[in-house]
């Protein structure tokens, strides 16, 4: 459901939503590899352009998907060491994390999220 194509065209790192797993899929054909040290729930978000690290959106902490973790994953080695962690300054209403991308060259990074937020009325003395 959601890719990164890895920097020689030859591969995607995909997120399939429906199992929860994420592998590289052959652009022309053949089956699907794991990725070395990824695990279940993570997402692949952007390919570094030196094609062998794999910026990952990690699994949520638990904290109702209110913060977002991304690590840097050596896709040989399985390796990986934290990026970049943001927590919400005001979590009031936010679901989750819908999207993060990170520009080609891994310096700068958005998220986009879900925040659901409505009015409480307390209406007194109604017959």
């Amino acid at each position: 459901a959601s890719g990164s194509v890895t920097p020689d065209g030859r591969f995607v790192a995909a997120f399939d939503h429906e199992t929860g797993e994420s592998a590289l899929y052959p652009l022309h054909g053949g089956s699907p590899r794991p990725i070395p040290g990824l695990a279940r729930g993570e997402i692949p978000v952007q390919w570094h352009p030196d094609g062998r690290h794999l910026f990952v959106q990690e699994e949520s902490d638990g904290r109702a998907r209110r913060s977002v973790s991304i690590a840097r994953l050596d896709t040989r080695t399985g390796a990986r060491r934290p990026w970049v962690r943001f927590d919400m300054a005001d979590p009031a209403g936010v679901s989750f994390f819908a999207a993060v991308r990170i520009t080609p060259d891994g310096r700068y990074w958005t998220a986009s999220y879900f925040r659901t937020l409505s009015d409480l009325y307390v209406v007194e003395g109604v017959r």
